[in-house]
């Protein structure tokens, strides 16, 4: 069991890892020759980069899960059926993302707190990023489709390649042909495009899937995305934190702190992106047990994730606060900001911990078709991190803004762990169901 764990694991979390570099990389190079403004600029405009990913993944999880539980019944045909219904929903729902990227943009930017200079760098960033969104829909939504086909390493290595050719393109953009926070963004699509070819080439080859399993079915697609809900929010939930805290930081720390916050997101984000790892990574072989109703692995699978993802937080806890200076350093922050930052990221990312059991719980909750369970938590974590960067510097100020993550978090893990225990009944009635139609598969195969 653990060796299978890990064989998941490991390869999905070195893949959300990579996913997080697109955004550090870009911050690094942009802070160290452009400033805490371009800095600033890229923060302003990542969440709605992150909107079209999390639209992709969601796509891709639905599909995936679905897949995964169709294959722990025995069922293949209905398996590979619905990974094609999501790739087909991948091209049809990409030609109007664009389209709303292009067209709405700036007035996006301007709502989710972009101003003055930081909205002007934060529209370069993103028409250059609206052209490639086809790519991050594509990479977004096939890493969990390959992940749930068995091919982890496979999905990897594609994001390998893709954080190697961004490091790349940020170091000859940015660095040597001086195209500051537009070099940064061709870099980032050419990065995600060279990542969409390894899957296109994965699925037209080898007969993966036929063409009768293209196509979109009404009665997969709606169970794909009332599961695809809660991948494609855990995706955008850490934007969101972000869109709240960069007007939070600029009211009351000026454009410093936002700065400040910019250097914040991606080191804290990078942990995040590791937990994710861990619990979409375990996602896979959960939804297969669960389709074969086999309960005590469920339950295993569960209890790993949790000791697995909490230990994470802490090491990434402990991990930014010894390097909060040198961190700073690294992205080119002033000393003013630097100061602001070693501050603030260590009241902030107290979150951590928290944040693990809420999100192991979530997802767990996807993996096994509790839908209600996971938009419950969602949902709440959206209307607690909004209140609390707005409630709490009314008292205690900047500090405040850098303590809301902490409130959100530690609150959204005891309801977590409340809707875990009032459902354990329901968990064990799907369980004792998925086993029977696992059973009847297998006789019909006798």
């Amino acid at each position: 069991m653990l060796k299978t764990y890990f064989g998941y694991v490991v390869p999905s979390t070195l893949a959300f890892v990579l996913t997080g570099v697109y955004s550090i990389v870009d911050g690094f190079f942009v802070g160290q020759m452009a400033g805490d403004v371009a800095l600033a600029g890229i923060n302003v405009a990542w969440p709605i980069v992150a909107l079209v990913m999390a639209l992709g993944t969601g796509i891709g999880m639905g599909g995936a899960v679905v897949s995964s539980i169709r294959a722990g019944e025995g069922n293949e045909v209905a398996s590979r059926r619905a990974i094609g219904c999501a790739i087909a929903l991948l091209v049809a729902v990409t030609p109007v993302v664009m389209a709303v990227l292009l067209l709405g943009g700036q007035p996006l930017l301007w709502v989710i707190g972009g101003r003055e200079e930081v909205l002007v760098q934060a529209q370069a960033y993103l028409s250059v990023i609206a052209w490639g969104s086809v790519f991050q829909m594509v990479e977004g939504g096939c890493v969990p489709l390959v992940r749930n086909m068995g091919h982890v390493k496979f999905a990897m290595v594609a994001q390998m390649v893709g954080g190697l050719v961004n490091v790349l393109g940020d170091w000859l953009l940015v660095m040597v042909l001086g195209w500051g926070i537009v070099g940064a963004a061709v870099a980032t699509v050419s990065a995600q495009a060279i990542a969409s070819v390894f899957f296109i080439v994965f699925f037209l080859r080898g007969g993966r899937l036929s063409r009768a399993d293209l196509g979109v079915d009404r009665s997969i697609v709606g169970r794909m995305f009332k599961i695809g809900f809660a991948p494609a929010a855990l995706t955008l939930l850490p934007e969101v934190t972000t869109v709240v805290m960069n007007i939070a930081t600029v009211t009351y720390g000026g454009v410093t702190a936002q700065a400040s916050f910019a250097i914040m997101s991606y080191t804290v984000v990078a942990v995040q992106w590791v937990i994710q790892g861990v619990h979409d990574g375990s996602q896979p072989i959960i939804s297969l047990c669960y389709g074969s109703g086999d309960a005590r692995s469920v339950r295993r699978l569960r209890h790993i994730n949790y000791v697995l993802a909490i230990l994470v937080a802490v090491l990434g806890w402990v991990g930014l606060y010894m390097s909060r200076w040198q961190i700073a350093a690294l992205f080119g922050a002033s000393p003013e900001g630097a100061a602001v930052f070693a501050h603030g990221v260590t009241l902030f990312a107290l979150c951590l911990p928290f944040y693990a059991i809420a999100h192991v719980v979530v997802s767990f909750f996807y993996a096994v078709e509790h839908a209600r369970g996971s938009f419950a938590l969602i949902v709440g974590e959206v209307v607690l991190m909004v209140a609390f960067p707005i409630v709490l510097p009314l008292f205690w100020g900047l500090d405040g803004a850098w303590m809301s993550a902490l409130f959100c978090y530690a609150i959204l893990a005891v309801m977590a762990l409340g809707l875990m225990h009032a459902g354990r009944d329901a968990l064990r009635e799907r369980l004792l169901r998925q086993k029977r139609l696992h059973d009847e598969k297998e006789n019909e195969v006798v």
